[in-house]
């Protein structure tokens, strides 16, 4: 009896030992007892174990999908069951292995496109969600016809006068919102991506919104430039808020400080695509609660939120509270009432708080490496109903995630991502190699998943596939395929076709997968991002398509090339290298690249979409030949493009007709340069290619043989004799010699074009040709002339162009402009357009740089783009449409501004991203002690736009360091090409001789290290001439320049530090100074052009035509500039001539520096006679400068007599001490002009007043007006004055120099 209790203690000891090391601590005897009694009174559980026969309890499944297997066991009761009588062959569908480096294509298998089932089941309830968004409001620019208006207002003209038969205009309703998708791109939101097409597609097509643009976020936290948000924005955020934008380091700052600025004016909300249960685990993890804001289209920074937690945490101060929603028709409409409510309404929903930083911490933690059944246990323990009955019936075939989606739209009636989500971060899978999207379950994990499964729902399986099977045939041929599966080749053995099977299909359906011609077609996605569009066609060996940009929202082509399936491995490296360095080349000429990359079968460029016909389909239009004009300029264009490709060292190789693009707006577009060619040829034997096809398109026929006397030969047997220069433009290019090749293509490029066009829009509207303003004032030519530039080629009907201030019809507008050589064409039915071809539009050029910035920032090339931003900022010159009326220049105008503010924006963040380099001047000087020159100085800060901010005594010579707002390479080309002569034009000739210069261009901003980096380079033991620059750059930046710019560098290396080394050299007859006048279209006083350039050799021999062509750059900037403006003239110039010009043909390079002074002698002129001066003060004496003219004149021994219709008190006011004779008088005519100066013989009127300017003239006594701008200048001149000017300043001025 005392052994029992003794092993009743004995067990109690075992089991307190046990819990011990299960909880930490051992049990207390009460607790002990509890545990047994609950145990006892438990129902048991069945076991779990790791083989097939394992069980846990299945959630239950939904009653219509219950309802459909519970027949299944009847069916499959019997030992045979029945086959449908007529059932086809079925054909299996199979998920690709991992990719082998030989091509898949070719075998007894071949890859097909299959569909997968949209993302959100049932996008008709989320669109009626976001019905409260659909109202229409005025339009701020947009007009449409009041009949009611313009009927009852030609009632009240009267019939007799239809010229006064005015419309009347009201402002078009148009949909309130704009919406703004911006979805993350980071690493962890790859299987989401068909979520946002889905999103996109079912608010797009509710037409709720004006627009519907897609932007991507990039794991940076960077986004593509685009026009600012209006207002009438709103943005949805679709990411699972776990990549790095939404923590804190240099991608999350970036991404909230864009996200906080949207939120402070604009509503913004997060689409979460995981379960509401995970939210918390994420880095914006929201609270639950009630919002409401105080109007329609509120910013979140004026939203409450109320959470519905009494012991919630106080938001951070300067918080921001943003709804986070999920992707179902539920959250959407609480949103929608949100955004759309009038005030007040509160809506249920949840919030995070976007803080000034986002938080610190690392993402979430891997899973644990856990055996298969506790993976299992702690999944069904968190896990919703629905994702474990996924997850269940994943276990029976594929995990990879297209084939989740079958299974899921095959297992749930309505299926929602986020319990797909759950089963994909459960920790059961791992990802596989394989496409985007693989995935296999954990070793035991799938036979665990199996064992849940009763014993009767095994033979549930078939039922499953039959409905994955079913699905797929209904969705075959009707919707497009989305990822990839292999199939059995026609009449090849099925069992052949590797990986995993996960349908079975008829043939029927494998060829409407197949398409039409067995090749991928329509609806393919390529990159996770690329969807072909239709097939536009063949170009060389590459096949054309049209493709849309998801991320972006955008059309693009897209061109397959096929990798070959007779040979080894295809050379993708070399081919992505080489498209890499075709992107970074930027030329009008060029098609744009975008992106490259190698899919299963092809390698795949995209670049821009340009719709315009071939070269070859342009020739066909002419049997006997282009016009000779069309022949220059084509081949000054594909010239061109060809010398920007040679200048990288890039051959084209495949100069054809075919490969030419002739569009409306740009011109000849050479496509597809040096992507597939073979290694042979050279560059030489692209100009051989253009020079064959200039000669088919001047003569109409192919050349027989490319030689030059076949040639000849054929150009005499012409119908019609070719001009001489391009004759022997051709001959020279077919010429055997690649020097005589050479010459001929430079001599082509060189050559004037026929008509050069320039708009100018970007500031106030200017129009030339040939550099000749036309015209040459504002007025109804101008005005068209902007809007049909600006509607680019399209027609424009002659209503919407007429102004009721005109004089002239439309018609009489537009022959003036044909008559000035603008090409306006008009129709019969009053409508007109001009295609800007060929012509200098500074928009179009913006619109190119932001385009080829946003490519180069998506493909991560940060320098590029920031140069690109900078040069397109570069372009604006005050105000887009300046001075220009109209309810259309307001709208363009607004559009611009957006532009402007958009990408100063996209500069600055990149200015932050993109280090500065540092700039090293090493100033060795002649003797010991000597101070730097100041003029070096100045010549420093102007070359590289910045002071030294710091100046170091380092050995013998001194160090200037400089920190240039550029690129390594913009710098390092500042150093190259401008220093020089920058220091030539502001330095002596004994300054130069006196000190020897070093120059390092360093990629960081550490001296240290720079200073050891520049005395690497041996230090030459001649001094060289006096103008000499010896030149540093580390590797890394050497490695940044192309072929051209990376000759004559000499090659050092120290300590594994490589530094590369060259000298600059100017040769003699380096500057010269010259003296011009820049006439002024407002003053009648012009500028004087004080020049100093500086250059390489031969300047002398040129000075008259740089001084031509400085003439005609500098015209136009200071044309509408007074002598009041000459600062501002100044600032422009200086702007203009920062850097190298090139002369010629462009070998020849020089550097200005003008200084603008005013040229007073027509004024002196007309004072050294003048003794008496009469001063209408109606205006004139609130002019700046006026005391000190007055003062000038009379300190001249000059009477002064100053008529006011005021009081003579405020003229002394005004005066000073300055004596002069005050005459009150209320009118300025004749009488009042004679009574003042007495005599007319040695007087002079100055005034602002055409009225006396007018009685001057009668009188015979000149008159100077001083105008406030161009239309006060007509005024004057108009009514007689003599001279006309906007400073009297100039009087001060010209006295003190006479």
């Amino acid at each position: 009896m005392s052994s029992e209790p003794a092993g009743q203690r004995h067990l109690a000891d075992r089991l307190r030992r046990v819990l011990a090391a299960a909880g930490g601590r051992a049990p207390t005897g009460r607790e002990l007892a509890e545990a047994l009694w609950l145990a006892e009174h438990m129902r048991p559980e069945p076991e779990v174990r790791t083989g097939t026969d394992a069980r846990l309890p299945l959630p239950p499944l939904p009653d219509d999908v219950r309802e459909r297997e519970a027949r299944e066991p009847e069916e499959a009761a019997g030992e045979t069951p029945a086959e449908p009588p007529d059932e086809p062959e079925r054909v299996p569908l199979r998920t690709p292995p991992p990719p082998a480096p030989a091509p898949e294509r070719g075998g007894d298998h071949a890859p097909l496109l299959t569909p997968a089932p949209a993302m959100l089941a049932h996008p008709l309830a989320l669109q009626r969600a976001v019905r409260p968004l659909k109202r229409r409001v005025p339009s701020a620019y947009e007009r449409e016809l009041d009949e009611t208006a313009t009927a009852h207002r030609g009632a009240l003209v009267g019939g007799d006068r239809p010229e006064w038969w005015f419309p009347v205009l009201r402002p078009r309703p148009e949909r309130w919102l704009h919406l703004r998708i911006v979805f993350d791109a980071g690493p962890t939101m790859a299987m989401w991506r068909p979520l946002l097409r889905d999103l996109h597609r079912a608010l797009a097509q509710t037409g709720a919104f004006r627009t519907v643009e897609v932007l991507p976020l990039a794991a940076d936290g960077g986004l593509p430039a685009r026009p600012a948000a209006t207002s009438r924005t709103a943005v949805l955020v679709l990411s699972d808020c776990m990549g790095p934008q939404w923590r804190d380091g240099p991608a999350g700052r970036r991404w909230y400080r864009t996200l906080r600025g949207w939120a402070r004016t604009l509503p913004v909300a997060v689409v979460q695509p995981l379960p509401e249960r995970l939210w918390q685990y994420t880095a914006f993890a929201p609270g639950a609660g009630l919002l409401s804001a105080p109007g329609p289209g509120a910013a979140g920074t004026s939203l409450t939120f109320l959470p519905y937690e009494n012991d919630a945490a106080a938001p951070a101060p300067g918080g921001i509270p943003v709804p986070v929603l999920e992707p179902s028709a539920r959250w959407l409409r609480n949103w929608a009432e949100l955004v759309g409510a009038r005030g007040g309404t509160q809506v249920p929903g949840a919030a995070a708080v976007l803080g000034a930083r986002p938080p610190s911490g690392d993402a979430a933690a891997p899973v644990l490496d856990l055996p298969a059944d506790e993976l299992v246990l702690r999944f069904r323990s968190v896990a919703s109903p629905a994702a474990f009955r996924l997850a269940a019936h994943l276990a029976v075939g594929c995990a990879h995630l297209p084939v989740m989606r079958l299974v899921h739209a095959a297992v749930e009636p309505h299926p929602q991502p986020q319990h797909l989500a759950e089963v994909v971060l459960s920790g059961m899978l791992t990802a596989v190699p394989g496409p985007p999207g693989a995935y296999d379950f954990r070793p035991g994990v799938r036979e665990v998943l199996l064992g849940t499964l009763p014993h009767t729902a095994h033979v549930r399986t078939t039922g499953l596939l039959s409905r994955v099977n079913a699905r797929i045939e209904a969705m075959a041929g009707a919707v497009p395929g989305e990822f990839r599966a292999l199939v059995a080749a026609r009449g090849g053995p099925v069992g052949a076709v590797p990986g995993d099977p996960f349908a079975l299909v008829s043939r029927e359906s494998v060829r409407l997968l197949r398409g039409p011609e067995g090749v991928p077609g329509a609806g393919r996605l390529l990159e996770g991002r690329y969807e072909l569009l239709e097939r536009v066609g063949r170009r060389g060996p590459g096949e054309v398509w049209r493709a849309a940009d998801l991320p972006s929202r955008r059309q693009v082509a897209l061109t397959l090339y096929r990798l070959p399936t007779d040979r080894g491995p295809a050379p993708t490296s070399d081919f992505l290298s080489k498209a890499r360095e075709i992107a970074a080349i930027h030329h009008p000429h060029l098609l744009l690249n975008f992106d490259a990359f190698a899919a299963e079968d092809a390698w795949c460029l995209v670049t821009e979409l340009v719709e315009a016909p071939t070269l070859r389909e342009a020739m066909a239009r002419h049997p006997a030949g282009r016009p000779v004009d069309d022949v220059l300029r084509t081949g000054r264009e594909l010239l061109s493009g060809l010398d920007a490709l040679h200048e990288e060292g890039i051959v084209h190789g495949d100069v054809r007709a075919e490969n030419v693009l002739m569009s409306t707006e740009r011109g000849a577009l050479l496509c597809d340069p040096g992507v597939r060619h073979s290694p042979g040829p050279m560059l030489e034997d692209d100009l051989l290619e253009a020079g064959l096809l200039l000669f088919e398109m001047a003569v109409g026929a192919r050349l027989a043989a490319p030689d030059v006397p076949t040639a000849h030969a054929a150009l005499r047997d012409t119908r019609v004799p070719l001009p001489p220069d391009l004759e022997s433009a051709i001959l020279g290019l077919l010429d055997g010699s690649p020097r005589v090749r050479r010459r001929a293509a430079a001599e082509l490029l060189a050559a004037p074009s026929t008509t050069r066009r320039v708009y100018r829009l970007l500031g106030p509207p200017e129009a030339w040709v040939d550099g000749v303003p036309a015209p040459e004032t504002d007025g109804p030519e101008l005005r068209m002339l902007c809007a049909l530039v600006l509607a680019r080629g399209e027609r424009v009907a002659g209503t919407e162009l007429w102004e009721p201030d005109w004089r002239d019809d439309v018609h009489a507008v537009a022959g003036r402009l044909m008559a000035l050589g603008h090409p306006v064409t008009s129709t019969a039915d009053n409508t007109y357009r001009m295609t800007p071809k060929g012509a200098d539009v500074d928009l179009f050029g913006a619109e190119q740089l932001v385009f080829q910035a946003e490519a180069a920032e998506s493909s991560g090339d940060r320098t590029l783009a920031l140069e690109r931003y900078e040069t397109t900022l570069g372009l604006w010159a005050g105000e887009p449409l300046e001075g220009m009326p109209g309810e259309w220049a307001a709208r363009h105008r607004g559009e611009l501004a957006e532009l402007l503010r958009t990408v100063a924006e996209r500069r600055d963040i990149l200015r932050s991203a993109v280090p500065h380099p540092m700039v090293v001047v090493e100033v060795l000087p002649a003797r010991a002690l000597q101070p730097v020159p100041p003029s070096l100085l100045a010549a420093v800060e102007t070359v590289f736009g910045v002071a030294p901010e710091r100046s170091e005594i380092y050995g013998t010579g001194t160090h200037l360091v400089l920190r240039p707002d550029d690129t390594p390479v913009a710098v390092l080309k500042k150093a190259v090409d401008t220093l020089l002569q920058g220091l030539l034009v502001g330095m002596s000739e004994a300054e130069l001789a006196s000190v020897r210069l070093r120059v390092l261009v360093n990629p960081d901003s550490e001296y240290g290290r720079a200073r050891y980096v520049l005395g690497i380079p041996p230090t030459p033991q001649d001094r060289g001439p006096a103008a000499t620059l010896d030149v540093c750059v580390p590797d890394a930046v050497h490695r940044m320049l192309g072929a051209r710019e990376a000759e004559g560098y000499e090659r050092f290396e120290e300590a594994g530090h490589v530094v590369w080394f060259r000298r600059v050299t100017a040769a003699a007859g380096r500057h010269a100074t010259l003296r011009f006048p820049l006439p002024s279209a407002v003053d009648g006083l012009a500028f004087t052009a004080d020049a100093t350039v500086a250059g390489a050799g031969g300047l002398a021999s040129v000075l008259d035509r740089i001084q031509r062509q400085l003439g005609d750059e500098l015209g136009p900037l200071v044309r509408e500039y007074g002598l009041a403006q000459i600062d501002l003239a100044q600032v422009r110039v200086d702007a203009r001539l920062n850097r190298p010009m090139p002369f010629g043909d462009g070998v020849l390079r020089f550097l200005a520096r003008v200084t603008l002074h005013p040229s007073l002698t027509p004024l002196r002129t007309l004072l050294t006679p003048t003794r008496t001066v009469l001063v209408d003060h109606d205006g004139t004496l609130s002019r700046p400068h006026a005391r000190e003219a007055i003062r000038a004149l009379t300190g001249s021994g000059r009477r002064v007599v100053v008529v006011t219709g005021g009081r003579e008190d405020a003229v002394e006011r005004v005066l000073g001490d300055v004596a002069v004779d005050i005459r009150a008088r209320t009118q300025m005519g004749e009488d009042a002009i004679l009574q003042a100066v007495g005599t007319v013989a040695d007087a002079l009127v100055v005034g602002r007043m055409p009225g006396t300017a007018a009685a001057a003239a009668r009188l015979g006594v000149p008159y100077v007006g001083i105008a406030d701008g161009a239309a006060s200048a007509a005024d004057l001149r108009a009514a007689g004055a003599t001279l006309v000017t906007t400073s009297l300043s100039a009087i001060a001025q010209a006295l003190e120099g006479g």
